[in-house]
Order: C-alpha cells, then structure tokens, then sequence
C-alpha cells in the first residue's frame, strides 16, 4: 500500500497544471501580432489599422471571452467606459486618437462590450464622433 505522505505531495498537481493552461493567449486570432498592438498605444503609429480585418472576419473568436482574458489579448484599453446595468466598454484606437500629435478626426476605433457578469458580448468597429 502506498504512503499518504506520498500521495499527498501529488493531489496539488492537477491543480498547477490547470494554472499553467490558462496563463496562454484566450484566443488564437489569425494575422494578431500582440506585440505590434500591444506597442500602438492609441494608434498613434496606426500599426493597429493593418489589423483591422482580423477583428472584422475573427470576432466570434473574441465573444464569450471574460474581462481578464481581454487584457491578456489585447492590453490595458486606451479608453474604458462604464454604463448602465454594470456594462463594460472597452475601447482601443485602430487610428490615431486624439492624444497622439498626427490624430485622425473621427478615429476607427474597436469597442468590445462586457455583459454585467464581465464577459465580451459584443464586438464592433465604429468611427468615433464627439
């Protein structure tokens, strides 16, 4: 029979393993480059606008994605806004924003929207008006 001493040191391995599973990327976007985004703070070097196919033709990827997925993914928002109902809007610069010296009147911006239970619902790109 074996030692419970043994056994013990080992019930804590599905658990590490699980850990280490969910630390990857939440979605595998094809032609997503995380480093180029994630270096465009605001789209001030419009690097982010090349991408602009892989959230029109991959966004189901992202619905259904939680708060803390999104970040990984894509990074801190350059703007977050909250509404009614505790929704959630998250809101990256595709073209350079109005803080950035060569800005684009209205910026493209991607807006990903979370559910009061904090996951993506909703997946657009729009031009921002003021």
């Amino acid at each position: 029979m074996p030692d419970l001493r043994q056994l013990k040191k080992y019930r804590l391995l599905p658990i590490i393993a699980l850990m280490f599973y969910g630390c990857g990327l939440p979605a595998d976007l094809d032609g997503y480059n995380d480093v180029t985004w994630k270096s465009d703070a605001n789209g001030c070097n419009g690097d982010r606008l090349a991408m602009t196919e892989v959230f029109v033709t991959q966004k189901d990827k992202i619905k259904g994605l939680d708060e803390p997925q999104i970040l990984r993914l894509l990074g801190k928002p350059d703007k977050q806004e909250l509404y009614i109902r505790s929704q959630k809007f998250f809101v990256y610069y595709m073209e350079p924003g109005p803080t950035c010296e060569n800005s684009v009147e209205p910026p493209l911006l991607l807006t990903i929207r979370f559910n009061a239970l904090g996951y993506t619902n909703e997946v657009f790109l729009e031009n921002f008006t003021k």
